[in-house]
């Protein structure tokens, strides 16, 4: 949706603009729609992982919003050092 090299996502402002997060939603929907109706399963030949998938995923997912806050948080505290010039693009 929007990625900043200096802001974290908790003090952009991501959730106020509402056409953007209907458009998530939307997606979001036809994307469970597709992937768990079991109508939909067999026109478009998908099927639902496991749980210990979605585990995974949702821990992958935690560690990747993690890992580029504190980087963000690095660059904020030294803008010319290390973090800032070679992770921070």
């Amino acid at each position: 949706m929007c990625k900043t090299r200096h802001t974290s996502i908790f003090t952009h402002g991501v959730l106020d603009n509402s056409i953007t997060l209907f458009g998530v939603a939307v997606e979001i929907l036809i994307m469970v729609l597709v992937v768990f109706l079991p109508g939909l399963q067999g026109i478009m030949f998908t099927a639902s992982f496991p749980s210990a998938v979605w585990a995974c995923h949702l821990v992958f997912a935690a560690y990747v919003v993690a890992m580029s806050e504190a980087v963000k948080a690095a660059t904020r505290r030294d803008p010319t050092g290390w973090v800032a010039r070679n992770l921070a693009y």
